[in-house]
């Protein structure tokens, strides 16, 4: 699943961490062009690609202009 993030954005930084039962995925990019770019490409319509329960948390650093989604998948 994650390899669909590494192809689409690769204007970001991501990371994956794979705990036992649990995965978590960030990413972080420029916060502007980024959320402009996930309502243009319906990026959110992968989040439900992920089986079992996700939540999703969005944060805007003001401070440096950059968003940060961190993806937690429980499977």
């Amino acid at each position: 699943m994650n390899g669909i993030f590494v192809v689409d954005t690769p204007h970001a930084l991501l990371t994956f961490e794979e705990i036992p039962g649990m995965t978590v995925t960030t990413i972080e990019t420029e916060a502007g062009q980024f959320f402009e770019d996930m309502v243009d490409d319906d990026l959110t319509a992968y989040f439900s690609m992920y089986d079992g329960d996700v939540t999703v948390a969005l944060e805007c650093k003001s401070n440096s202009k950059t968003a940060v989604i961190t993806i937690t998948q429980i499977e």
